[in-house]
């Protein structure tokens, strides 16, 4: 029974009967298992048909839905999280890479592109970045118990794009950081606009760190470049301590001009009676 048993699963096997066989021979990446930085931000990553690490990321995140219900004149705003648990699918490829995020009713896609930018380092080189040049928030509203007072059922779409170098800009050879709260406006489609209940959403993003490309063999983030918003927060905070000193030591100077004072006028010689 068992030499049976053993013949069949080799069958099973070698005549690619099972999905994950036929991904890997068209090299599809495919997710691991979700583990979590220190402080609990998810991380998610792709891997290639090599079994290497080719997309890694982490961060926390939630999208508000803005849309119209039946019945109403008045817009309501509904919170979705992006889980830890959430399946990881995407692609990896030397100029263009992708996650995709798949949860219950809900998948968010963030696209990458990398490209020579006219920058140049202390070598005088080049300069290769990489940049989002596209999110994607995908609904499907059917039977959905987020949004139950709403006639317009069916699967829509959400959308940033840009054809420029825009938001989460890193040279190629660092990963992408930004601890800071970002919001990023979702839009439909320009032919949906006008008929859909949906009016737009906002994609919330803290804890980042992107790695789409150039992932090394530890499968590591590399060092980290800080966004705009934690650069000028950072900057900020340098600023306030020489503030605080100064601050304090003008307090310091008026303290000993005001207790010198005191102590003159009360160290004065006074009027003596006269018997």
């Amino acid at each position: 029974m068992s030499k049976l048993l053993s013949v069949y699963c080799s069958l099973f096997v070698t005549t690619g009967l099972v999905s994950i066989g036929q991904t890997a021979n068209i090299n599809i990446p495919v997710s691991t298992a979700v583990p979590t930085t220190d402080s609990g931000t998810p991380i998610y990553s792709l891997k290639n048909k090599d079994g290497k690490i080719c997309f890694k990321a982490a961060f926390d995140s939630e999208v508000h839905v803005r849309f119209k219900p039946d019945n109403t004149t008045k817009e309501k705003t509904v919170v979705v999280k992006v889980p830890a648990d959430a399946s990881a699918t995407g692609k990896c490829d030397e100029y263009n890479s992708a996650l995709t995020l798949k949860w219950s009713k809900y998948s968010l896609k963030f696209s990458f592109q990398k490209k020579a930018a006219n920058l140049t380092t202390k070598k005088h080189k080049a300069t290769q970045l990489y940049y989002s040049n596209g999110v994607n928030f995908t609904i499907n509203t059917t039977n959905n118990s987020d949004f139950p007072d709403l006639r317009d059922e069916g699967t829509k779409t959400l959308e940033k794009k840009t054809k420029q170098v825009g938001f989460i800009v890193s040279p190629s050879n660092q990963s992408y950081s930004c601890v800071i709260l970002q919001k990023y406006t979702l839009k439909l489609p320009y032919l949906y606009k006008k008929t859909s209940q949906f009016k737009n959403a906002k994609l919330h993003l803290k804890n980042v760190r992107f790695q789409p490309f150039n992932v090394p063999e530890s499968g590591k983030f590399l060092k980290s470049h800080d966004c705009p918003a934690d650069v000028a927060n950072k900057q900020a905070k340098q600023n306030i301590v020489p503030l605080v000193v100064a601050s304090s030591l003008g307090i310091f100077i008026i303290i000993i001009i005001f207790a010198y004072f005191i102590s003159k006028t009360l160290n004065k010689p006074g009027y003596k009676a006269v018997d």
